[in-house]
């Protein structure tokens, strides 16, 4: 029988009570997490997705994530949505490494069959914001989550925003944070667009350009 990975906790300090701090009266002075704690001392890349998104820009995502490097950043999100748990899926697969935002207590959380080898082998983190409480979803929790997500990670990779929705009205104060705000080729949504999304598409090819120089210098 496997072990069950311990459920652990730490009190926000150094850049995390900097970044979260963003959050006013919201941010935590603890976190409980169960795996790899030194993910989220890396520049972490958040996802952030509408549960209602456009097939094109669903699409477009899950090749993106499959274009994410193994050996680069974490993904930071909540992947709760169909869609999203599909992408955290892609990321685990392919070994890139992730964070999982639950916003509720660990404490009796049923921890999905294909999460088990990347907390073992450290490429997984799952850590939540609320130490106690209730463990019924609700709408705050959502919000909560969402805005721990943005909060944390620089830069954002926003498929979607449906108007009106929660990752809309986050949108814009992830971008008064300064944060740099990151979508689909496909998408052409005002409200992304004005708050000066660039094409996530656009970066990882300057990235592949870059890694290909650098082998060729050390030919």
């Amino acid at each position: 029988m496997r072990k069950r990975t311990p459920i652990r906790s730490m009190t926000v300090s150094g850049r995390h009570t900097d970044s979260l701090s963003l959050l006013g009266k919201k941010a935590p002075k603890e976190l409980s997490y169960l795996g790899a704690l030194e993910l989220l001392d890396r520049q972490c890349l958040g996802f952030l997705c509408s549960t209602r998104c456009s097939g094109g820009a669903i699409l477009a995502a899950y090749e993106v994530s499959k274009k994410l490097d193994p050996a680069g950043e974490p993904v930071l999100g909540g992947f709760h949505s169909p869609m999203e748990r599909q992408f955290l899926e892609i990321l685990l697969v392919r070994h890139v490494p992730a964070v999982v935002c639950i916003p509720r207590p660990l404490a009796g959380m049923r921890i999905p069959a294909c999460w088990a080898v990347p907390l073992d082998e450290g490429r997984l983190l799952v850590v939540s914001p609320v130490t106690s409480g209730n463990r019924r979803f609700s709408r705050p929790m959502a919000e909560l989550r969402n805005a721990f997500v943005g909060a944390l990670a620089d830069p954002l990779f926003i498929p979607y925003a449906s108007a009106g929705g929660s990752i809309e009205k986050l949108l814009a104060i992830c971008a008064g944070w300064g944060k740099t705000i990151l979508t689909v080729e496909c998408n052409d949504q005002p409200t992304l667009r004005s708050a000066g999304a660039g094409s996530i598409e656009e970066l990882l090819q300057e990235r592949g350009r870059a890694e290909r120089e650098k082998r060729l210098i050390l030919l």
